[in-house]
């Protein structure tokens, strides 16, 4: 069976973010959805289809370069 669920730690590396940033965004209601195993401090796990489904709905679309107004210097 495939895992599904992740660690803070693994998550964290594998967006390039401390585990300091989940933890602050947990504390803040922001961020990432997670689940809090067990009770009080608990273990806390990541959904890895969750984390990558927010991820690819935060993608960003640059304008084609052709629509872009660049200032080369010259006129544009």
């Amino acid at each position: 069976m495939n895992r599904r669920y992740y660690s803070s730690k693994e998550i964290a590396t594998l967006l390039g973010i401390s585990e300091k940033t989940l933890e602050n965004h947990r504390g803040q209601a922001t961020g990432l959805p997670y689940y809090r195993i067990g009770d009080g401090r608990g273990l806390i796990v990541y959904d890895l289809e969750e984390v990558m489904a927010i991820v690819k709905a935060s993608r960003v679309e640059p304008e084609p370069a052709a629509k872009l107004k660049l200032v080369t210097g010259g006129a544009a």
